[in-house]
This record gives structure tokens, sequence and C-alpha cells, in this order.
């Protein structure tokens, strides 16, 4: 695997006792500080996807790779896969179970079975990038649902992971809080951390990602922001919405080669074409 290549996956097949084949024939590659936006209808397969990449799913064939070697669903590989690639679930409620914040953030190193300073050190760590420093010695039941979200995140980042995947991480949260973990998140990247999240967020996809993983009857297709939300027809398949920023420059009749990707981006243009 070449060394800037994080995660990859090789003709995964994967699904479930009633439903074998969520995922089929599925291959993807995620590089260092890389950006995937993963889209979807609900029960598309995207959360069996991340599940799979993290291994919390075991896949019926096909291969995932990180820089590490392959993935084995042994308790050595996972333990060893679990450096390397880390999933935050949508529900943080699901995911987070000490008393309080710095214990729970302290889980992971602990089972690594790192020296305590070692812990303390990325417990502080991981706090600090998250925003949660103050809270480390509160209670998780004190704490609001946008709070408990980032302390599942810094329990994640805590293991220092090469790959962070994230379960519809904006879910629940307000305009401010999404800024704020976008915020976070390039934080993350800019250290080489590569991201793949899931969302129903068509907009927040196009701003944000570098590339786009199409979730549809059990394949994905994966390919640039700018070709794979403007393919009308994929998204249709995939009972997605066009991003505003496309469907406005469509109703507006405007040609463009250079596709805008946020509001500062359309206006610039727009100012162009009067």
């Amino acid at each position: 695997m070449e060394m800037s290549l994080r995660l990859a996956t090789h003709d995964l097949v994967a699904g479930y006792p009633a439903a074998p084949k969520v995922l089929n024939d599925v291959s993807l590659q995620i590089t260092a500080g890389h950006r995937m936006a993963l889209l979807g209808a609900n029960g598309s397969g995207k959360t069996t996807l991340l599940r799979c990449l993290s291994g919390s799913l075991e896949i019926s064939s096909g291969v995932i790779e990180t820089t590490d070697g392959t993935l084995e669903h042994t308790r050595a590989g996972l333990q060893k896969h679990r450096q390397q690639v880390q999933l935050v679930l949508q529900d943080p409620d699901d995911q987070l179970f000490a008393g309080d914040v710095a214990s729970d953030v302290a889980f992971g190193p602990l089972n690594l079975g790192l020296a305590e300073d070692q812990v303390t050190a990325r417990v502080d760590e991981a706090c600090e990038l998250l925003g949660i420093s103050n809270l480390k010695d509160r209670p998780i039941q004190q704490l609001s649902y946008g709070q408990r979200k980032r302390v599942a995140i810094a329990g994640a980042v805590a293991m220092r992971p090469k790959v962070l995947l994230l379960d519809e991480p904006t879910a629940g949260l307000d305009p401010a809080g999404i800024q704020s973990m976008l915020e976070t998140l390039k934080m993350l990247e800019e250290h080489g951390t590569a991201v793949v999240l899931s969302t129903h967020d068509v907009a927040l996809a196009w701003e944000w990602a570098d590339e786009i993983g199409i979730v549809c009857a059990g394949e994905v297709t994966v390919g640039p922001v700018s070709e794979m939300l403007t393919n009308y027809e994929l998204l249709s398949r995939a009972a997605l919405d066009r991003p505003w920023i496309v469907e406005l420059l469509r109703l507006l009749n405007l040609q463009v080669t250079d596709w805008p990707r946020t509001t500062s981006e359309v206006a610039e243009l727009l100012k162009h074409q009067r």
C-alpha cells in the first residue's frame, strides 16, 4: 500500500443474515488528509460500510487494508486495526459509558496498555482539540447532546487514528454546532487524519468533501464532488436532492466549468454575470 493511502477496500461484500448483500463489490481508497462524504437514502448501507471499515462488522468477502496490512478479524487483528481506524456512532449515547468525560476519553488509550502519563497526555490533547478541556471532570449525564457528540469524537481522536469514520456527525446539531464540528475536522485533516463521514446533507457534502461516495442498491459510486453531485440520474436513483448551488445555477441557466462550492463563491460568480 502507498504511504499516502490510509485505508482501502477491494471487492467488499457485506450484509446480514436477512440481507446478505447490503454492499456488493465495493472498492474505494482513502488517502491522508482526505475528506470523503458518503451519501445515500436511509437503509442504503452507509452505516454498514462504516462498520465494515472500522472492523465492527466482518465482511463476507473481499479485502480491507491499512498501512499496517490486511484487516484480520482476530482479537489481535482488530486491536491493531482500531489503532489505525476509529468509528464514531451517530448517537453518542451508544458510545459513552464512563462516569465523567476524562474517564470516557481515556478508555481507548488505557486499553492499549499505555503508561498513565501517556494516557493523560492523549486525553488532554483530544479534549483540547475538541474544545472540551473545561468539561473533563463533568459527569456525562450533565452534558448537552452536542457536548456528548464532542466527547465521543474525543475518545476516537485519543487513539490517534489515521482514519476517522463519522456516522451522521452533524445530525441533531444547530448551525453553530455544525460549523464548530467542521472546524474541528479541518484541524484533524491538517495533521494528516483522513475523515470519512456519512450524511443526508447534500449541501454539506458539496461544500466540505474532496470526494463523494453515493451508496445505492448495494453499490458505492465514488468520484469528485462536482462530478457526483451534478449527475442527476445517479442522484435520482439514490433518492438524493441536488445541492442548492447546483439547482440555483441550473435555474439561472448558467453554464459553469469550475463549480462554486461555497456561498461566497456563488456570490462572486454572480457578480461577474452582470
